[in-house]
């Protein structure tokens, strides 16, 4: 009181009285004990404040964490712990790598299959060999019987006749695949119907003439 009357001051024209704040935490250079000593210990001793997260925002967070760390892994590629490690059977010289043959068996399989072919050419060089003398001694060796029962033989038998057959009645044809000349009246059947096959069997006529195979 006496010192508004000595400044002949209200108390509505004070200003607001000054709230003691605590000191700042300024440490230039020294220890951990020197700035702990100029914190107010009112602030020292206040626990510290932990902010409530819900948990929707904590998911959150760990789901684009996740992702960006998928993301980083898909760029730079598997890393070295992630990457599989190749087994050291399959690396060792002599085993299968990939499923496929090693390089000890693909040798072995060249040196088999050079080894068959050598063998085949000096069997045909001595076949020769000995085909040659044979004619120089004036006898030959009797022709191989073909098998009937070979489709090839059986095949090559057909176009020949095939061939005699229009050669001797004058027919001319075109083509590499040209159907077979009709022989008989049996196998004009297709053709011709089967009542006039039989009917031209029935009268004898069992082969045509020339000018009905043209």
């Amino acid at each position: 009181d006496i010192w508004l009357k000595e400044l002949a001051l209200t108390p509505s024209s004070l200003p607001p009285p000054l709230i003691p704040m605590p000191k700042k935490l300024k440490v230039v250079a020294g220890s951990a004990a020197a700035a702990a000593s100029e914190v107010d210990p009112e602030v020292r001793e206040k626990p510290e404040r932990t902010e409530e997260r819900t948990p929707g925002k904590a998911v959150k967070r760990k789901v684009v964490k996740k992702r960006k760390k998928i993301s980083q892994e898909s760029s730079e590629g598997p890393s070295v712990e992630q990457q599989p490690k190749q087994e050291p059977s399959r690396q060792a010289d002599g085993q299968e790598v990939d499923g496929l043959l090693s390089k000890k068996e693909w040798k072995a399989r060249l040196d088999k299959a050079a080894q068959e072919a050598t063998v085949r050419e000096a069997e045909a060089a001595q076949a020769a060999q000995a085909a040659k003398a044979e004619r120089a001694a004036g006898r030959r060796r009797p022709a191989p019987e073909e098998d009937s029962n070979d489709p090839r033989v059986a095949k090559r038998r057909c176009l020949e006749a095939a061939a005699a057959f229009r050669k001797a009645h004058e027919i001319a044809v075109k083509g590499s695949q040209c159907p077979p000349p009709i022989q008989t009246f049996d196998a004009a059947a297709p053709v011709l119907g089967g009542a006039l096959a039989e009917a031209l069997t029935a009268q004898g006529y069992a082969e045509p003439t020339p000018i009905q195979a043209q």
